[in-house]
């Protein structure tokens, strides 16, 4: 089903630096500099090293980033209203009403308690904004301990989007409410009202975690 409606778009990006609050700790070696943390990075590379605190926990950074929404969600509400007592809309159907694009964009999430990434880089990058998500970085990934979901210097992705469903209740009016996820799956393609609606896993705290997907 078509919903018609005002489309809102950013056109000055914003970097995006978003992480769990589970331990999780990034440090950096300058190339020549001797760190007894780097243990799989050379002497004379550049080091990043992210150490995860808790399993579930996550880094998203991105250099440069657009946000586009729904500019109108009374109108998008009462559309969608209107054509569930007009039968045609399904409560448990899911809307997109946000979405952040980024031109690159590199995700991490522990799958396993005390995860780390131990990874080498292009230059210096320790003062450089949202490092991990330049392209330009050349970050490759020289140990892993544990189990992690990673998308590195991913080009032109959608880090994150923000959904919507209809809220019926038998004493109150219709509603359309804002449902968040997490990404450690599914993308988009896979994503279904069912597994929306009944997969803990999917369960997220606010937009500001919503939903990762890669393309």
């Amino acid at each position: 089903m078509y919903l018609a409606g005002r489309i809102q778009s950013t056109s000055d990006p914003s970097s995006l630096d978003i992480s769990s609050e589970s331990g999780d700790a990034i440090s950096f070696k300058a190339a020549g500099e001797t760190n007894p943390s780097f243990a799989h990075v050379g002497e004379a590379d550049v080091g990043i090293k992210v150490d995860f605190g808790t399993r579930g926990a996550f880094v998203l950074q991105a250099p440069e980033t657009f946000h586009t929404e729904m500019g109108d969600r009374l109108t998008l509400q009462r559309r969608i209203i209107d054509a569930f007592k007009r039968g045609s809309w399904e409560k448990d159907w899911l809307v997109i009403t946000r979405l952040v694009k980024a031109t690159s964009a590199t995700v991490l999430i522990s799958k396993s308690s005390n995860a780390s990434l131990e990874c080498s880089a292009k230059a210096n990058l320790s003062g450089a904004a949202s490092v991990l998500g330049s392209a330009n970085a050349g970050i490759m990934v020289k140990f892993q301990q544990g189990d992690t979901v990673s998308m590195i210097a991913g080009q032109n992705v959608t880090p994150l989007f923000q959904l919507s469903r209809l809220k019926t209740s038998f004493f109150h009016a219709p509603k359309l409410v804002t449902k968040s996820f997490r990404a450690t799956d599914p993308s988009m393609a896979d994503l279904t009202p069912a597994r929306a609606n009944d997969d803990p896993a999917l369960q997220a705290r606010s937009y500001s975690m919503s939903c990762w997907m890669t393309r």
